[in-house]
């Protein structure tokens, strides 16, 4: 009897660090996506003696708009999962359910913040083997937005790993 209370306190245990995590990862993909979303910045750059006026905004690049698209799966996913976690009480299915929809938003936030790091790093850095200019010293607000929801990206997308590593756990428990 007493085995069997431990056991459902473990089980009590980890459904709470999942529910944390999965708000974990609701906040910082939401964070992540307002930092997008809110970047947009104008100035001028001085190229060869030439004044260009200059304007960025998230939806300008295909990658900026992916990684607006999956945040914004990540956030609905995250909060769904964490609703789910507090109802269920860990039948086999719901945790394969699970594990399948955290590796498939996974690899949606890396992959998603890995062309947006592309994207920002040459915005920082130019193209050193043609005249194409570093923007981000003019648009020094912009890159800095667009670096911090990069970086919340990929903080995302380690909170979805984790989350993907219990289920895995708990589907090793259920098959013993």
């Amino acid at each position: 009897m007493e085995t069997e209370a431990a056991a459902e306190h473990v089980k009590r245990g980890g459904a709470a660090v999942h529910v944390a995590l999965r708000l974990a990862c609701a906040a910082t993909s939401a964070a992540s996506l307002a930092l997008l979303l809110s970047s947009e910045q104008s100035a001028s750059l001085s190229f060869y003696g030439f004044h260009v006026p200059l304007h960025a905004k998230w939806s300008f690049s295909d990658s900026f708009q992916y990684l607006a698209a999956a945040m914004a799966a990540a956030a609905a996913h995250s909060l769904v999962a964490a609703a789910a976690a507090v109802r269920r009480r860990g039948p086999q299915r719901a945790t394969w359910l699970g594990f399948a929809a955290d590796q498939a938003v996974a690899y949606a936030v890396l992959s998603a913040s890995a062309a947006a790091a592309g994207v920002t790093n040459i915005n920082r850095t130019g193209i050193r083997h043609v005249a194409f200019p570093n923007f981000c010293r003019p648009l020094w607000r912009f890159c800095g937005s667009v670096a911090a929801s990069v970086a919340l990206a990929f903080l995302t997308w380690l909170l979805l790993a984790t989350s993907a590593l219990l289920h895995v756990i708990a589907l090793s428990r259920v098959s013993r």
